[in-house]
């Protein structure tokens, strides 16, 4: 199983279900208005999609969101889809 670093150590590389966690920095409410909130769920759902990943469960606010997803092979897909969710917000 390959290590993500990160602190704390994140385990990657088996498939499962997974628990994905972002922030904005600090904590800002970049997402605060209708139409931003929708963008982050747009985005990170259309991202878990492009990369293979399959939500389960996922709640998007203001300065964070949490996903549930299953994934096959999760090593570089969870990386690229949660890079990619990061460049695009």
């Amino acid at each position: 199983m390959a290590d993500w670093p990160h602190a704390p150590v994140h385990r990657l590389g088996e498939g499962g279900a997974y628990m994905i966690t972002g922030a904005t920095y600090q904590k800002e409410r970049l997402f605060c208005t209708p139409q931003r909130l929708r963008f982050l769920h747009s985005a990170l759902l259309a991202a878990a999609e492009r990369y293979g990943l399959h939500p389960q469960a996922w709640a998007v606010f203001s300065n964070h969101y949490h996903v549930i997803l299953i994934a096959e092979d999760c090593g570089a897909a969870i990386r690229d889809a949660i890079d990619e969710l990061c460049n695009t917000c």
